[in-house]
C-alpha cells in the first residue's frame, strides 16, 4: 500500500557556501526545522579566511569554532541537531550534492 503522506515530515535542505558564512555565520542556525548542509570544501575556504583581518576572518572564526562545537555532540557528517530543530551536516566530496525527494 501506498505511505499515509499526511505522516510524513518533510524538511526542507539548505546548503550554505562560504560565501554565507563569511557573510553571516549564524546561519546555520538560522533555518528552522530544516537540514542545514556545508559541503566541506567551504571548511577548507574558512580555515583559509579565519588569519584574515577585520570581519571576515572574525566571521570565519566564529563558523569554525561553532562547528568544532558541534562536532563535540555528534558526528557532522550523520548530522548534529540544533535547539530550533533543524540538522547540521558537512556533505564530504564523496556525496552526491543534487537532492531530491522521494517518499
Amino acid at each position: 500500500g501506498r505511505a499515509d503522506e499526511s505522516s510524513t515530515i518533510w524538511k526542507k535542505t539548505f546548503v550554505l557556501d562560504t560565501n554565507v558564512l563569511l557573510h553571516d555565520p549564524d546561519a546555520i542556525k538560522a533555518f528552522k526545522h530544516s537540514v542545514v548542509c556545508i559541503p566541506l570544501p567551504c571548511i577548507s575556504d574558512l580555515n583559509s579566511f579565519k588569519k584574515k583581518p577585520g570581519e571576515i576572518g572574525s566571521n570565519a572564526r566564529q563558523v569554525i569554532r561553532m562547528l568544532e562545537d558541534l562536532r563535540k555532540v555528534g558526528s557532522l557528517n550523520s548530522g548534529v541537531p540544533l535547539d530550533n530543530g533543524s540538522v547540521v551536516r558537512i556533505l564530504t566530496q564523496n556525496e552526491d550534492y543534487s537532492f531530491t525527494s522521494t517518499p
